[in-house]
């Protein structure tokens, strides 16, 4: 039997194959297109989601360095105090899933492609003649 350049497809190596291995670059890029202080909330629903608790409540904070009141210089300097800053805290819904579906779904083309109708270029040539 001839070996091809991988043993998943000439059943050869031995171990199940699995699309969601550790250290695949699909991961690292989900991983990091879901990182940030502004998907935080996304991440706290779609965390929800994904162990199965609709209506879970998703809850995401932070702790941030308070506002100061630049116009008492008596209040600049000094220790500064800090506060909690709620992102989320709500349950989750059945229409959070249909937005993580969207999402999941996303295409950035038009559909129907639209007709070129100059005939020199791209969109369905052709079509609209």
């Amino acid at each position: 039997m001839a070996l091809g350049w991988s043993g998943f497809w000439n059943h050869t190596s031995g171990e199940q194959h699995a699309l969601l291995a550790r250290g695949m670059a699909v991961r690292r890029t989900v991983g990091r297109a879901l990182h940030g202080y502004g998907r935080k909330g996304y991440n706290a629903v779609l965390r929800q989601l994904v162990n199965g608790n609709v209506g879970g409540t998703a809850t995401k904070d932070y702790r941030r360095v308070a506002v100061q009141n630049v116009t008492d210089p008596m209040s600049l300097g000094g220790v500064r105090l800090t506060e909690n800053k709620v992102i989320i805290n709500r349950a989750t819904t059945a229409n959070d899933i249909l937005i993580i579906t969207d999402d999941l779904d996303y295409d950035n083309s038009p559909e129907p492609w639209p007709v070129d109708k100059s005939g020199n270029g791209g969109g369905g040539k052709g079509a609209g003649m």
